[in-house]
Formats: C-alpha cells, structure tokens, sequence
C-alpha cells in the first residue's frame, strides 16, 4: 500500500519529545575509524556567530509515495550566553512552505541538531512502517555507527550557497548484517549517507537514506529516499 507523503509529513509533530540525546549532543567516547567518529568528531557548530539560521531542502520520494513530497526545513540557532551551559539555543522549523511544525527551543553545543530530527524522524517512520519498536531500530543504528570500519568514506565537493566546499560523505547500511534481518528484510541494504564538512557552519551539508528495491520487485528506482540538503546560511 503506498505512502502519502503528506501523511508522512505530518507524522514529524512527534518530534517534540525528542528524547534520543546520544544520537545528537551525547556521543561522547566516539569508537576510532567509525560512522559516528567520522560524523561527530568536530565541532560542527564552530564558526556559527551570535546567531544564524540553517535552511535545508527536504525531499521524499519513492516507489512506496503517491508523489514526491519536498519542503524545506529551518534551524534558528542563537547563542546561549556567558550563564548558559551550552553554546545555542535552536529553534526548528519542519516544512516551512505547507503545515510547518515548530520544535524548541532545541540545545546545542557541539552537534547540529539536524542529526537527531534526522534520526528522530526516520525511526519513528520504519516503526510504523513495520510494526517494530522505535527503540530497536535507534540501538541498531547507533550500534552500526559505533562499530569499527563499518562504514565507507568518501572524500566529496559539494555545492552550498553557490559555494563549492571540500566535504566528506559517511555511508553505512546498519541492518545488513543484525541478527533480527530476516524479519526485517525490506530494511536490510537501506542505505544512510551523511555529508559533513567543515568549511560550513553547522557541520552538516547533506542526510540521506535510500531503501532499495527487494529482488522480488523488479523495475526502476528505490522503495524510498529520503534528503536533506543544506541550501544556505542566513
């Protein structure tokens, strides 16, 4: 049965109970030559100023959507001040241009919060597409990207505000090698890709996920993809 991508648009208003801190501010102990060092390992939020908004372009499409959905999502990040324990408050705007959502105040301090919408959104989305728990698929991830040489890395160009920036892509495929995959075989070559770079503010340029096709239905393009992409700093 196919996806209407505005329904799964609407199902972002969960994300007010952001409640997975370690997949955002709280990887501390970052295992060597992994997905999570390659991604979190710098300060992503150097170099932001006093204050800054982050837009990104979003974009769904897939064999599983009626029609492709895309939007754009904003992050108004101002700096916390001399008394704060953090360096930003962020407020988060999903899909400005139609039903626009609003989350935050989000905090940051090294971390751009687009990782933990990103991750946020995109279990909340394979637990109602399956019936699997939210949480295992979260552990699975989080696992994955913890592992040691479990990822791949390119070095990249990217285009970002009509600049071109050195940038570095991280992609890892988490359920293609858990021990629940046979139950979750639809899940198991779906494919992540984060863009990060430092020659950005907020760190971030590019998240991904493309879950492609099983053999067992033949044609052209993936079941679902799924991109954020950073358009400009304001």
């Amino acid at each position: 049965m196919a996806l209407r991508a505005h329904a799964l648009a609407l199902c972002l208003a969960v994300l007010t109970s952001l409640a997975s801190p370690a997949l955002a501010d709280g990887m501390e102990g970052l295992t060597p030559d992994s997905a999570a060092a390659e991604i979190y390992g710098f300060d992503q939020l150097k170099g932001l100023g006093e204050e800054a908004e982050l837009v990104f372009d979003y974009r769904l499409e897939g064999r599983m959507v009626d029609e492709a959905f895309a939007d754009e999502v904003i992050l108004a990040f101002k700096r916390a001040g001399k008394k704060g324990d953090h360096g930003y408050d962020v407020a988060a705007t999903l899909f400005a241009k139609g039903a626009a959502r609003e989350i935050g105040p989000l905090v940051a301090s090294k971390f751009n919060p687009i990782l933990l919408i990103f991750f946020q959104h995109d279990v909340n989305q394979m637990s109602r597409g399956t019936g699997g728990s939210s949480h295992y698929f979260r552990n699975v991830i989080r696992h994955s990207m913890g592992m040691k040489g479990a990822f791949r890395a390119e070095d990249v160009t990217a285009e970002v505000a009509g600049k071109t920036v050195k940038a570095r892509r991280i992609s890892f495929t988490p359920f293609v090698s858990d021990s629940h995959k046979a139950q979750m075989s639809k899940l198991m070559t779906k494919r992540y890709s984060i863009t990060v770079s430092d020659e950005v503010p907020g760190g971030i340029v590019a998240l991904e996920t493309a879950t492609p096709a099983p053999p067992d239905q033949p044609g052209e393009g993936p079941m679902l993809h799924e991109i954020y992409q950073l358009r400009e700093v304001r």
